[in-house]
């Protein structure tokens, strides 16, 4: 692309940080330089114009105040361009507007925190999308955690998340501007037509960094990296969506778990500039006797040999302008190029500040970046192998882990596998072991395959081979073949037809199985023929022809199928490792060319030899890549197999394992959660690591088993790292969800040096449950289980920098979700979330006259609890309480039933004489006896209370055995399963309520959840108020259920995990013994006045007592009398 000619002002506010006190980073300062350098090298920005904030200089003020003051100077149609790079990070919302419960930051230092809310750069944003539709926005950072398969890789661009102290960061109104005319009073949100918005990566990703070719000491962020180089080579016409998707590409191509994200105006010419010069070059500087320095670097895709044109400063059309002379890269630096003078005009005509156009570029295969490790093995055949490596021409050895494109490994000899062993998919080794890893930390070939020396160096040198191939770009943007050539690839369905691949949203690429037929469409939108090859590099290292032969001749306007080139019936694809990134390759020339040199075998080496047709004829080059998966045997006798970067283990069963991504592979390859649990998992911020499928999985009676002499799979994953927690939900054959939770990790230790810290794993134990329900009741050696989903999560668990989370974090999860509120219950409200809390008014109404107050139970909320009530029941009770009918809601999990009346008191005015009388569900009614037979224990002032008469319904008056710290995973997976078999009103928001404990418990806050435990049989809670003296006249009615579940899926949770463990075969509606809401317990209120039980043909279970006809009739005679 060339320099924009052009009249509007274009202003940017670069930014970059690498000086952080915890975690310093170590190419954002590069970053923002290069991009500035860009601006104005490339852009034609006005270097007083582009305002810099380096290091300290960037405080949180001064990016604020730098942003505040571009939104001031852009004027109508100007060019605004944002561009950050530093640390992103997370802290706890304060306005309400984040479904995760936290604001994502730019964190512009750790100590003292200072960080720049998205919702500050929203405002600013919206604030310059009313003034130019010519904003640009990129962001070179991320706000997730660390989710690493091994001790290697780039720096990621994230610190930990924060508390929100009284001293953080709050968006708030800004100071009003002069407006110009016409504009509107109130600037509304930035119109997604108004902005250009790139972002590194997903939410739940890293960004990650990486050192260049040919300066390991530079380093840059890989989005910035590429996005230069694609930036650097853009041509008149080209949109962000063109460049973005270029450079995205080959982001996720070396960092696999790194997504980079565009959103906004996205076809829109670069910049919004149209009257483009017609001339690229670079700066010419530092002329020395007989060499000069280029403004072109290896982050630009400069190469040695290759050679430039050079013309006078200020040249606009290098077709009328005499040439000063010619120069030859010879030496290549991150941003810079040295450049031996080849030819003169006249001695000393090439000078500083000349123009220098590329006419030839070398295509030197790059160097492979391999680090050597000494995984406790013996240094003497490292040092070997190091001696062997120093003379190959296409590997580099690189001391950084940071700077390594590979990593061979010498692994000693292990029993096991601890938190800080490198490569934990390798299991126990019973000798040395050579093994070498990629950038996302998997196995590039089988340890088996690695007996020798010889054996590393041959892979090396067909790895190196393969990624230069792999690499290989016509980067001339006069070339009138780039973009016009184009690869689509199409599947062939089970009905046989074909349809175009779709991305995966979580493997960022389309996912192919092993067995899939896949055909490659190739179409060309030229005026004249070119000649097409296409290869397969495969994950394996080889690098083969899809099309034999020589190139195909393709007419201008045809669509070709490759497989047409033999016998026209598609490819099929076959993989028998790990979950690997295949790519495909269609060069297009003018003139046919001979790519068998691309084909040669590992042992081969490669100079750096520029092959002739390439560089004299015009070319391109299209890449599609694919993630390419096997399904991997599962067997009882406990070996461990890796599956995506994770281990997992079978005892006591056999089965296939597959990884998948996104939902809809999902949903179609086995029994997904509910839509509701699915819509309260986004909502309550719990985002998906890894997926796993485990099908055919049988029963055996050889092998292993679990702890409680059950079939198990036991699953190894990567901790997320520091401020994240992981849970693991499955899902088997019967529909049963359940809930697992590993041991809580010490703190991460610290580290020295530029090695980042080895991986941490987490392990969760999985039964695999029982028998389908179709399958044959009897068993013999072997019994069918079907399929299991399993999902890991993470979500951010907001610690400090150091330390363990605190009882109170778990407290503040809960009130996040429910706060406490005395809310009204109207006909036309209770059922809904959005209730008004009583005011003075309605207090003083409810005091005039018997009232009625109704009590939620735990996870719930008054709509949800009470939401299926029948409207006619509600009027009734309006009408016979006249209008005095009210509810509280509040914390059920962290706050024990007395904390919940003492802040209900507090919320009562002074001087106000209530006499209610209640209806309760669950341990609402423990909070409803607190307050009749415990009020007068309160600070009441001049308050005065009574309680008439209490309906107890399924309240654990005497306990349950759910409620015990060693049944913590049966009642959440028990309540889960009921929400999602008999939902509620409201239900997604009660599974939102219930996942607030399932984020308490795998932060391994036990200790927080003492309104859980009030219900504990036994327990302090219980034992207190089923003691003492009757002071009160309050009467007591109770609905009880003895419910025999006939849904599938409750049915197998009640045999499997209820009825011997924690009810020992006792009545019970699946959450409260039958007896125990009624039955005497040791209080002097019981027995209480009346109870009705339903018994198994009513089918009332503990979650649905309010839809049933019955339950309505009780109350209603009951509150009569």
């Amino acid at each position: 692309m060339a320099t924009p000619r052009d009249e509007r002002t274009r202003r940017a506010l670069v930014i970059g940080i690498d000086t952080y006190a915890v975690k310093p980073l170590d190419g954002c300062v590069a970053d923002a330089e290069l991009m500035a350098q860009l601006l104005r090298d490339r852009f034609a920005f006005e270097p007083s114009n582009i305002r810099t904030l380096l290091n300290g200089d960037a405080s949180r003020d001064a990016v604020l105040s730098e942003l505040d003051a571009l939104v001031d100077l852009t004027g109508p149609d100007d060019v605004a361009f944002v561009f950050y790079a530093g640390h992103g990070s997370t802290i706890e919302d304060a306005s309400g507007d984040e479904g995760t419960g936290f604001d994502n930051t730019l964190c512009v230092c750790e100590d003292p925190r200072q960080d720049v809310l998205d919702d500050e750069l929203a405002e600013r944003l919206a604030a310059l999308g009313a003034k130019t539709p010519h904003t640009v926005l990129i962001i070179d950072a991320c706000n997730s955690g660390t989710i690493t398969r091994d001790a290697f890789g780039g720096t990621g661009r994230f610190t930990a998340s924060a508390k929100r102290s009284a001293a953080a960061p709050k968006a708030k109104a800004k100071p009003k501007r002069a407006r110009e005319p016409n504009a509107p009073a109130v600037a509304a949100p930035a119109s997604t037509d108004r902005y250009v918005l790139i972002a590194a990566c997903r939410d739940g990703e890293i960004a990650q960094e990486a050192s260049l070719p040919g300066d390991e000491n530079v380093h840059h962020g890989a989005l910035t990296y590429a996005l230069s180089q694609e930036l650097e080579r853009a041509t008149t016409g080209d949109t962000w969506r063109d460049v973005f998707e270029r450079a995205a590409s080959k982001v996720t191509a070396v960092h696999r778990a790194q997504h980079p994200q565009l959103a906004g105006a996205a076809d829109r010419e670069i910049f919004g500039l149209r009257e483009l010069v017609p001339m690229r070059y670079v700066a010419v500087r530092d002329r020395a006797t007989d060499s000069v320095q280029l403004a072109i670097g290896a982050v630009h895709g400069a190469t040695a040999g290759s050679v430039f044109t050079v013309y006078a400063q200020g040249t606009k059309d290098a077709g009328d302008a005499t040439p000063l002379g010619t120069v030859k890269i010879t030496r290549v630096a991150g941003m810079t190029s040295r450049a031996t003078i080849v030819e003169e005009a006249s001695a000393g005509a090439i000078v500083d500040g000349a123009r220098a156009v590329e006419t030839q570029h070398a295509y030197p295969t790059p160097p492979l970046a391999v680090q050597l490790v000494a995984a406790g093995a013996d240094d003497d055949a490292l040092d070997t192998l190091r001696t062997r490596l120093k003379d190959e021409p296409t590997i580099s050895l690189v001391r950084s882990a940071n700077a390594a494109t590979v990593r061979v490994f010498r692994l000693a000899p292990r029993e096991g596998v601890g938190a800080k062993d490198p490569l934990p998919m390798l299991g126990a080794l019973t000798k040395e072991t050579w093994a070498v890893a990629g950038r996302d930390g998997r196995l590039i070939a089988p340890v088996a395959q690695l007996a020798s020396e010889d054996d590393v160096v041959a892979l090396l040198r067909k790895r190196a081979d393969y990624m230069g191939a792999l690499a290989i770009d016509n980067v001339d943007p006069a070339s009138q073949v780039r973009g016009k050539v184009t690869l689509e690839i199409l599947r062939k369905e089970s009905g046989g037809t074909w349809n175009p691949l779709q991305t995966d949203e979580a493997a960022g690429l389309p996912v192919v199985d092993s067995g899939d037929v896949l055909e490659f469409r190739i179409t060309s939108a030229l005026e004249e023929p070119v000649y097409v090859s296409l290869l397969d590099f495969e994950p394996n290292g080889a690098v083969s022809p899809l099309i034999k032969g020589n190139p195909i001749k393709l007419e201008p306007g045809i669509a070709f199928d490759a497989s047409k080139a033999g016998k026209g019936r598609g490819f099929r694809m076959a993989w028998d490792g790990d979950d690997a990134v295949e790519s495909f390759k269609l060069f297009a020339t003018v003139q046919p060319v001979d790519f068998s040199f691309l084909l040669r075998a590992g042992e081969a080496t490669r100079g750096a030899t520029e092959e002739e047709p390439l560089s004299q004829d015009d070319w391109t080059s299209v890449v599609q890549s694919i993630v390419i998966r096997r399904k991997v045997d599962l067997s009882a006798d406990g070996r461990s197999v890796a599956v995506d970067g994770a281990a997992l283990t079978a005892r006591g069963l056999t089965g296939t394992v597959r990884a998948f991504g996104g939902p809809a592979q999902r949903a179609a390859a086995a029994p997904a959660p509910s839509d509701a649990l699915t819509r309260a998992i986004e909502e309550s911020g719990l985002a998906t690591q890894q997926t796993f499928v485990v099908t055919d999985a049988v029963s055996t009676a050889d092998g292993t088993r679990g702890a409680e002499g059950e079939p198990v799979i036991e699953l190894q994953v990567t901790d997320p790292g520091e401020g994240f927690e992981q849970v693991v939900l499955a899902t088997d054959a019967a529909g049963v969800v359940s809930w697992h939770f590993a041991p809580q990790l010490d703190p991460a230790p610290a580290t020295r040096g530029d090695e980042p810290p080895g991986p941490r794993t987490r392990a969760f134990t999985i039964p695999a449950g029982a028998a389908s329900p179709d399958a044959p009741a009897t068993r013999g050696l072997a019994s069918a289980i079907g399929e299991k989903l399993i999902k890991v999560y993470v979500f951010p668990a907001a610690k400090a920098f150091v330390g363990k989370l605190t009882a109170q974090y778990g407290e503040q999860i809960e009130l996040k979700k429910t706060p406490y509120r005395v809310r009204t219950f109207l006909p036309d409200d209770y059922a809904s979330p959005d209730a008004q809390e009583l005011g003075q008014a309605e207090w003083e109404s409810m005091g005039r006259g018997r009232a009625l107050l109704m009590i939620h139970g735990t996870n719930s909320r008054t709509h949800t609890a009470f939401g299926q009530l029948p409207r006619a029941f509600v009027e009734a009770m309006h009408a016979q309480y006249e209008g005095r009918v009210f509810a509280f809601d509040h914390p059920t999990l962290t706050h024990d039933p007395r904390q919940n009346i003492e802040e209900f008191f507090r919320r009562v005015p002074d001087g106000l004489a209530l006499d209610v009388d209640i209806i309760c569900h669950s341990r609402g009614g423990l909070v409803s006896r607190i307050l009749a037979e415990q009020h007068a224990s309160f600070a009441l002032g001049h308050r005065t209370m009574r309680v008439g008469k209490v309906v107890f319904v399924g309240t654990p008056n005497n306990g349950t055995r759910l409620a015990d710290e060693a049944c913590i995973s049966e009642y959440i997976d028990t309540a889960t399963n009921l929400l999602n078999v008999v939902p509620t009103n409201g239900v997604t928001d009660a599974m939102t309520y219930l996942l607030s404990g399932v984020k308490i418990v795998a932060c391994g806050l036990w200790s927080s959840l003492v309104g859980l435990r009030s219900m504990q049989p036994g327990g302090d809670f219980c034992t207190t108020l089923n003691a003492g003296e009757r002071r009160m006249d309050t009467q007591y009615f109770a609905l009880a259920s003895n419910y025999t579940p006939l849904h599938p899926t409750l049915a197998r949770l009640a045999a499997d995990r209820l009825v011997d463990k924690v009810f020992k075969g006792v009545g019970n509606d699946m959450v409260v013994p039958t007896l125990g809401v009624f039955e005497e317990n040791g209080s002097p209120y019981f027995p209480i006045t009346a109870q009705v039980t339903f018994d198994a043909s009513d089918g009332i279970p503990h979650t649905g007592f309010f839809q049933y006809p019955r339950t309505t009739e009780q109350l209603t005679k009951w509150l009569a009398t």
